[in-house]
């Protein structure tokens, strides 16, 4: 075909950028991204806000949380950032009971909205 990018060339692209700073390529391993067996095992969770306009009920922040294993994702709004804790038990309590499994672990951004004083 004419005047179409010969995809044979890309995996020897360079950048005359990349050549002056001397950046180097790295290959990411090839690992299970799931580093969980079960659900519940590992939950990710992070709180991101304060977000502006604000939602109609005046949330101003959001909170995520996504199963390792399962990848499921839920979210929860909140007006402020002391609902956390409230919001993250109400959760805790709901899935273990309905799965029967324990959160073995949280993994956060180590910000201090998941600590609880």
């Amino acid at each position: 075909m004419k005047d179409c990018i010969d995809f044979d060339d890309v995996n020897d692209f360079r950048c005359e950028t990349c050549d002056i700073s001397k950046i180097t390529w790295k290959t990411h391993p090839n690992v299970d991204i799931n580093q969980s067996s079960e659900i519940l095992e590992l939950l990710h969770a992070d709180l991101c806000g304060p977000i502006q306009p604000e939602s109609y009920g005046g949330a101003k922040y959001f909170m995520v949380l996504v199963d390792d294993f399962s990848g499921m994702h839920f979210t929860y709004f909140l007006k402020n950032k002391n609902e956390v804790f409230d919001i993250f038990s109400q959760f805790k309590a709901k899935y273990e009971n309905l799965t029967d499994k324990r959160i073995k672990k949280l993994r956060t951004d180590n910000g201090l909205e998941f600590v609880n004083e």
